[in-house]
């Protein structure tokens, strides 16, 4: 299914809370604009937590990894989030 907007799901695992919360996807099919927009949406959705643990980013295995919307998408992750967020980025193929 397509996210259109951030969601947050949390699951009690004992006396901790795990929390998976799903933005919008880039390199939407609606152009750059969305893209931007789903960008600022997840930033300020995911500003409101003091900590993250990891950023999963989850790939299709069948497309081609380096195509100019693949470099574009990485791009724009790395320029938006601190350079320390790299050592917690985990891919992730579905």
């Amino acid at each position: 299914t397509y996210t259109d907007r951030c969601r947050s799901f949390i699951f009690p695992i004992g006396n901790r809370i795990l929390r998976l919360i799903d933005t919008p996807g880039i390199g939407d099919e609606k152009g750059v604009e969305q893209d931007n927009r789903n960008f600022q949406e997840s930033l300020a959705f995911i500003g409101q937590y003091d900590h993250l643990n990891a950023i999963c980013v989850l790939l299709k295995p069948n497309e081609d990894r380096m195509s100019v919307q693949f470099r574009f998408c990485f791009n724009e992750i790395f320029a938006r989030l601190h350079k320390s967020s790299i050592n917690n980025l985990i891919f992730v193929f579905s």
